[in-house]
This record gives structure tokens, C-alpha cells and sequence, in this order.
């Protein structure tokens, strides 16, 4: 008498293959090129820029931080 997990006629599981619905919005290497391509030629959007630009600051700022922590610290 087979007793356990394998007791019983050996069945393969069916498996479907994924649906369309799956991978919707995903990058395909050929979508990425495009989008490069696209953005190269007519440069960055609006919304990017402003990004790009609170980035620059950002990065600024924390140099200055570092610098009057340095300053601080030499003080001390």
C-alpha cells in the first residue's frame, strides 16, 4: 500500500501560458530605444528639467552642509 506525498498515478500539472495582461507595461528593448532616440533628438521634457534642477540644488545644498559640518567639527 503506497502511503505519503507521491502515493498514487504520477499527473503532470497543466500549465497555461501567460496571459497579455501579464506583461503590460513592461520595457521592451526595442520601446527603449525608441524613447532614447525619441528623447535625444528633442531633449527633456518640462517636468524633467524642473527634476533635474531640484537635483542640481539638492546636490549643491549638500555640499554647503558638509562644508559647515567640516567647519563645525575643525571648531570644536
Amino acid at each position: 500500500m503506497a502511503m505519503g506525498p507521491s502515493k498514487g498515478h504520477k499527473a503532470t500539472k497543466n500549465t497555461s501560458k501567460q496571459t497579455r495582461r501579464g506583461h503590460n507595461g513592461r520595457l521592451t528593448k526595442r520601446t527603449k530605444t525608441v524613447q532614447d532616440m525619441i528623447q535625444e533628438m528633442c531633449g527633456f521634457a518640462l517636468c524633467e528639467q524642473c527634476a533635474m534642477t531640484l537635483l542640481k540644488a539638492k546636490d549643491e545644498l549638500s555640499n554647503i552642509l558638509a562644508a559647515t559640518r567640516k567647519a563645525a567639527a575643525k571648531r570644536d
